[in-house]
């Protein structure tokens, strides 16, 4: 069936139920439009624009899916506006994962140790890292000397010493003033003791317990 509106935009088929209009297929300015009486969608190139029931693209009248009637997952390769059109409402990133935290010292690396946990776990919402961890150190075959840090963040930070964190539970160093700890560029933790916010922690890594979470920027 070959069906041709010539001259002016507006409807190709009308669709009725007992008489009444439900809905019309048509065209405006060479691109089709499909609507029903309330809603519908004009497909212009690469985008898909809400309208009303006459056809007309419209601006923020239309809703996806219902409170009750709910579409499923959302899968996009680019991602979404929120409150806004510009860059500063773009939302391009969603994850959840784990990561590896690893005690350390900076001369010297990573410690020889063994572990009953070693788990960290992180959310990322734009650019915003939000990154939590248990260390439980069984025991300790050697580690170096310097600064004392925890290693293996899954993003690296944007910037060193501007985002800070607090330490939980903490019997896993020598000593137990080690009460926050600072991000670095370069994916690190650097231990910071209390009364002493400017300066790196030294103290040695212990058998016990240390737990933390961070929330920092990355680029």
């Amino acid at each position: 069936m070959y069906i041709n509106r010539t001259g002016s935009d507006g409807d190709i088929v009308t669709f009725n139920k007992s008489g009444a209009i439900v809905g019309s297929i048509g065209a405006d300015t060479g691109r089709l439009v499909v609507h029903g009486t309330s809603t519908g969608i004009r497909f212009a190139g690469s985008e898909l624009m809400p309208t009303n029931g006459s056809g007309t693209t419209v601006a923020d009248t239309v809703d996806i899916g219902h409170t009750t009637y709910r579409f499923k997952n959302l899968y996009l390769s680019g991602g979404v506006y929120l409150g806004g059109a510009t860059s500063d409402n773009l939302l391009d990133d969603y994850e959840e994962g784990t990561w590896t935290p690893s005690p350390s010292r900076f001369t010297g690396g990573g410690i020889t140790a063994t572990y009953n946990t070693q788990d960290g776990y992180y959310t990322k919402v734009g650019n915003l890292v939000t990154c939590s961890f248990k260390i439980d150190i069984a025991s300790i075959s050697s580690q170096g000397t310097s600064f004392t840090y925890i290693a293996g963040l899954p993003y690296a930070p944007a910037r060193s010493y501007y985002d800070a964190g607090a330490t939980g539970n903490n019997t896993g160093l020598a000593t137990v003033d080690v009460v926050s700890f600072v991000a670095h560029s370069d994916s690190r933790l650097f231990l910071r003791q209390s009364g002493n916010t400017s300066s790196n922690s030294t103290a040695d890594w212990a058998v016990g317990v240390l737990s933390g979470t961070i929330t920092y920027m990355t680029s």
